[in-house]
């Protein structure tokens, strides 16, 4: 059996139909923990939508798998945080790499297709295309079931939000932020860790190592007991 392949490429104007589709059912599905059935209806009204500046910008993505769009999500270098094209406002001021934080904006994955690595794959992607432009630290309006995820990623909290839609319905997020985007790694030597341990002494570390071989001989002994007992019949 042939093994499905994703396929992450831009997206563009004529995906437009599929991506409603898309953010419709994942946000749909996906929020229905965290938001009240009018809050999420009113999100998909006001809120959730395709920014068709972001694909005249190429910094909006999507992931295809057998030729279905089941992920999409891109960045942007202008000022406007979060929404679709209902939402005007800010979004044709640029920002200054130097000083701004770029943008993070809506990225949906399919139900079907959650955690399997794909906002993952989305966000590796956008954080490295933001920073060819320049930019050292990116930010985004978080919806409350996408905060987990993104302090998994490496972001923090800056600021809680609640924005009171046109239907009069108001709605929690989070304003989140990852500055630097590279983040530093954390690497431990674990060498002198280990030499302290064995006390530099080397009766001690031959003790040691016998220990560990006893052990060894001993879990395998109860591998293979476990092995021999699991193939008896049941009675």
């Amino acid at each position: 059996m042939k093994k499905d392949t994703d396929n992450l490429r831009l997206a563009t104007m004529d995906d437009i139909p599929a991506l409603q589709g898309l953010i419709a059912i994942s946000a749909t599905t996906l929020s229905v923990n965290d938001y009240t059935p009018e809050e999420v209806a009113s999100l998909n009204s006001f809120v959730f939508g395709v920014d068709q500046t972001l694909i005249q910008d190429q910094s909006y993505f999507v992931i295809e798998r057998n030729n279905l769009i089941i992920a999409c999500g891109g960045w942007s270098q202008r000022a406007k945080l979060f929404a679709g094209d209902q939402a005007e406002g800010a979004k044709e001021i640029l920002l200054d790499p130097t000083i701004d934080a770029a943008k993070l904006r809506a990225f949906f994955i399919h139900p079907v297709c959650a955690r399997q690595g794909l906002a993952t794959k989305l966000l590796k992607h956008c954080e490295a295309e933001a920073l060819k432009h320049g930019f050292t630290k990116i930010e985004l309006m978080s919806t409350l079931p996408g905060i987990s995820f993104y302090k998994s990623q490496g972001f923090v909290g800056k600021q809680e939000a609640v924005h009171e839609l046109q239907n009069g319905v108001k709605v929690k997020f989070l304003e989140m932020i990852k500055d630097p985007i590279m983040q530093p790694e954390l690497k431990v030597n674990v060498k002198p860790i280990f030499n302290s341990w064995l006390g530099f002494n080397r009766n001690t570390a031959i003790l040691a190592s016998l220990a560990v071989v006893t052990i060894g001989l001993g879990v395998g002994v109860a591998c293979v007991r476990g092995r021999t007992m699991s193939n008896k019949p049941s009675p």
